[in-house]
């Protein structure tokens, strides 16, 4: 490229750099000159590495590059990345990052996991476990926050005064830019561990299918005051990277990890298909049915790893089940009776693909 191409390229005048990103990203083997910091280049599969023969690979940016060694052998291998670096005596190293998937067992030690926000809590198991986010890494991650907001609220001063390309502004951008990438980087490294730690001992987990827009919505047990806090723990708890973190650790150990529908979990009292609804900052209580102490979140953990085993006895299933007998009992036309659930739906397996043991 020339200096031209490589400047229009940074500045997406075609289009196709719309992330802005330096020219060597797009893949050019000149930018791993000797003596400098950057000298490998790392590109994900995408599902585009491809052996092709016992010398021969395609590999995306680069498209087909014969190697030196005999490379049949990954053919039928999932390879995840690929690394080209330059070694110092000018010659040019294929690096084969592989994926390590076990075979499924067969589950024999289960255990459910309730999400929780409160007091930096992040698990309550259905073994009455409590899980939490150690505390030097919610320090450190609120320290990073705290620096963010203040760089942010000069940014958001400034504008009002500067040009958008100015030079204090942009700094400010890659400041905040900086401090975001290293608190995530915290938080992401502790969720590792913390998935890790949650697979030992145990073959199956069974968590809540939820996302952060369905965690993010407001009840009206909380005020503005109270659902802003409640945003704040779930930018800290990431629900959605632990729950990929958690299906890596499944897939990688062959092990089994069970989403399921979060249809009222903490309402249905564990064993039972009686219901009590409860305000949101109530944890605990007296079941008014059976005069048991119910403690919300190790509730929810038992059902969920019960109906993750067996989806029949999920309340919704179960509901529906009910709504279309009633109906056909009060004489509904077929068309209009309520739409049938199967139990499969309500429950998502890591790698389907490997389901059978």
């Amino acid at each position: 490229m020339t200096k031209q191409e490589k400047e229009d390229y940074r500045n997406n005048k075609y289009g196709n750099n719309p992330q802005h990103r330096s020219w060597y990203r797009k893949g050019s083997l000149a930018y791993l000159r000797n003596g400098k910091s950057h000298t490998t280049v790392s590109l994900p599969s995408n599902g585009q590495i491809e052996v092709l023969s016992a010398h021969h690979i395609k590999i995306q940016d680069y498209g087909d590059l014969q190697t030196i060694d005999n490379i049949k052998h990954f053919k039928h291998l999932t390879i995840v990345t690929s690394k080209i670096k330059r070694k110092g005596d000018g010659t040019f190293e294929l690096q084969l990052v592989l994926k390590d998937q076990h075979r499924r067992r067969k589950p024999t030690k289960e255990i459910g996991a309730d999400w929780n926000m409160k007091d930096n809590k992040i698990f309550h198991t259905s073994e009455n476990q409590r899980i939490y986010l150690n505390p030097k890494v919610s320090v450190d991650a609120d320290k990073y926050e705290y620096i963010i907001n203040n760089l942010k609220s000069q940014r958001s001063h400034l504008e009002k005064f500067l040009n958008h390309k100015s030079s204090r502004l942009v700094k400010l951008t890659e400041l905040i830019r900086y401090y975001n990438v290293r608190r995530a980087n915290v938080l992401t490294e502790a969720y590792r561990h913390m998935a890790k730690k949650l697979f030992e001992g145990h073959n199956l987990i069974a968590i809540e299918q939820l996302d952060a827009k369905e965690m993010r919505r407001e009840s009206a047990a909380f005020n503005k005051a109270g659902n802003h806090a409640k945003n704040r723990k779930l930018a800290k708890i990431k629900p959605y990277e632990l729950s990929q973190l958690l299906t890596q650790v499944a897939d990688r150990e062959g092990k089994t990890l069970i989403k399921v529908d979060s249809y009222k979990t903490s309402q249905v009292e564990y064993g039972t298909d009686y219901q009590e609804k409860h305000d949101p900052t109530e944890r605990e209580w007296v079941s008014k049915y059976t005069g048991k102490k119910i403690i919300r979140d190790l509730n929810a953990s038992q059902n969920i790893l019960a109906w993750a085993l067996e989806p029949k006895k999920h309340i919704k299933y179960r509901e529906r089940q009910a709504a279309i007998h009633q109906a056909k009992k009060a004489g509904v036309n077929e068309a209009e009776l309520p739409k049938e659930i199967k139990p499969n739906w309500l429950i998502e397996i890591n790698s389907k693909k490997n389901r059978k043991h």
